[in-house]
């Protein structure tokens, strides 16, 4: 399984100058003229509060100054396991990065543990199950983050094949940027489920440091109907201040 792993390690040079982030991206090298139908979203259901972890593979562009960001192979637990504490807790991530340096690996990273707030998740062309430091994943996407971590409130564009389902009726949550644009959260941070008090990063009680931008609104709806919001090709997402992720869909 190491060579599995370190396969899927290999710096992607065929990626586009100036990508911040490419996820989840399959390209299909077929003779011309030809065409092929795209492979069809494979759902997984039940998973709003799902918890999941997820481990960053990064060959950094800079060794010796990590926050200059670099290229990152994502493994993730969703569909596998619901990242188990003990075993989280055991990841080496220093001796991971050691064990693939000659996949040109420079730093392993968790993110984590995190829940969904979605009922559905489709996606395209996940890859197989592997197990690193203990710990079984499969990989959903590849990324370049510059500077690493990403900004908060700072919109990455984001190269990938994803459906986010929301059930009729199911509470969601937006934040509403000053030019109107809107992102509904996917996921939040955290080992526990939290209270909507928790997630509202406007809650002034959770201490300094978090709120939004002047300008920025947050609310939450609930769905008139089953919504299903689709990223065919790319999507566009922020992280507010509490590492609550969100797409924009308007």
């Amino acid at each position: 399984m190491p060579d599995q792993v370190a396969s899927n390690l290999n710096r992607r040079a065929s990626w586009a100058a100036g990508a911040l982030v490419a996820l989840a991206c399959l390209v299909l090298l077929m003779p011309a003229g030809a065409s092929a139908k795209p492979a069809s979203y494979k759902l997984i259901k039940g998973v709003y509060n799902a918890r999941y972890c997820e481990i960053f593979m990064i060959d950094l562009d800079d060794p010796g100054n990590p926050i200059a960001g670099g290229v990152a192979d994502i493994y993730n637990t969703i569909g596998v396991n619901d990242c188990p504490q003990a075993t989280w807790d055991g990841v080496d991530f220093t001796s991971l990065a050691s064990e693939y340096s000659g996949a040109g690996i420079d730093l392993a990273a968790p993110n984590g543990p995190r829940h969904w707030v979605l009922d559905a998740i489709g996606g395209r062309n996940v890859g197989v199950t592997v197990t690193l430091s203990g710990l079984d994943l499969r990989k959903v996407a590849t990324a370049r983050f510059a500077p690493l971590p990403p900004p908060n409130f700072k919109e990455i564009t984001v190269n990938r094949s994803t459906q986010w389902i929301f059930n009729k009726g199911r509470r969601v949550r937006e934040l509403i940027a000053p030019n109107g644009r809107r992102y509904v959260m996917q996921a939040y941070d955290g080992a526990a489920t939290k209270t909507e008090q928790q997630l509202d990063p406007t809650n002034t009680e959770l201490g300094a440091g978090y709120g939004v931008p002047d300008g920025w609104r947050y609310r939450a709806f609930k769905t008139k109907k089953r919504w299903v919001l689709t990223a065919p090709t790319k999507a566009t997402i922020v992280r507010d201040g509490l590492k609550s992720v969100y797409q924009r869909y308007r």
